[in-house]
């Protein structure tokens, strides 16, 4: 059986939602009285970060960098279990062979 080369084994998938709203951004909004683009109307968050309007910043960098990564809150003396099922994870791994 040939062995299966993946492009980018390692790095980031097919971003799906992303590559839509970059689509979608040059688009006019249906109904916005003003005849504005979506990315016009993105331009928004960005004037309003300016301002100092601390909501719009977060939602920008968010975007942009991923949210900030939370920690874990609990016992940190505690044990865990994980079960995996071996055919979901070599599926995922490896594809349908």
């Amino acid at each position: 059986m040939a062995k299966r080369i993946l492009p980018n084994p390692r790095g980031r998938g097919p971003r799906p939602i992303t590559e839509a709203y970059a689509k979608l951004a040059h688009k006019k909004v249906p109904g916005d009285p003003k005849g504005r683009t979506y990315a016009e109307i993105a331009e928004g968050q960005y004037t309003a970060a300016g301002k100092g309007k601390t909501e719009a910043a977060r939602e920008i960098a968010d975007r942009l960098e991923g949210k900030a990564v939370q920690p874990v809150v609990g016992d940190t003396t505690a044990s865990m279990s994980v079960t995996l099922n071996i055919e979901v994870v070599r599926k995922k791994l490896f594809g349908d062979d």
